[in-house]
């Protein structure tokens, strides 16, 4: 009986071996990249603005808007929360911008970035003449 035996050649196993370590190098070089560079910052939020309410006339103001954190652009919604209504939605790739009109209430403002990372901060603007 005659038995078949498979042997190759030492270069080809060489070159065998040499191409999986290869890529076990780049699976390596490419966990340790994720590792410390990417996955500390994965998935955590940091959204934070400030705001400064500007009257601008006898039941008018103007709200001006800082982002101190968060990735351009950003999403902006005023929410009225008397009427339970968007009144103002907008995009900036500014970190600086204003919303003007508006007249007294209660709002809610949000603020969202690239990332989805949103903050919010409800706002009461006082009616002068009462």
């Amino acid at each position: 009986m005659k038995s078949l035996v498979l042997t190759l050649k030492p270069e080809e196993h060489l070159k065998k071996r040499n191409i999986l370590f290869k890529y076990f190098l780049y699976l390596f070089f490419y966990l340790i990249v994720f590792l410390f560079f990417i996955s500390p910052s994965f998935g955590q939020c940091e959204m934070k603005f400030e705001y400064e309410v500007v009257e601008a006339g006898e039941n008018n103001y103007s709200i001006n808007i800082t982002v101190g954190k968060g990735v351009s652009p950003y999403g902006i919604a005023l929410y009225d929360l008397n009427t339970n209504k968007n009144l103002k939605l907008f995009e900036s790739s500014n970190s600086s911008f204003s919303i003007t009109g508006i007249a007294p209430g209660n709002y809610a403002l949000r603020v969202r970035d690239l990332k989805n990372c949103k903050s919010v901060q409800e706002i009461e603007l006082v009616d002068a003449s009462k």
